[in-house]
């Protein structure tokens, strides 16, 4: 089940913004100050272990 999710973590478009092209700003749904949920361009590795280990408890 891990595995599934790192790869979902590592394909998925999921946490990213559909806004303009090249937009950096976060939406409503996150503070400039962060966390922040949503981003507007592919994720970095960082971003992507922090999120996988966000994910991680709630998989058995």
């Amino acid at each position: 089940m891990k595995k599934e999710l790192r790869n979902f973590v590592d394909e998925s478009e999921a946490f990213r913004t559909t806004g303009c092209p090249g937009c950096n700003r976060p939406y409503y749904t996150s503070k400039p100050s962060g966390p922040i949920y949503n981003y507007p361009r592919k994720l970095n590795e960082n971003e992507k272990e922090e999120i996988y280990k966000l994910l991680e408890r709630f998989v058995n």
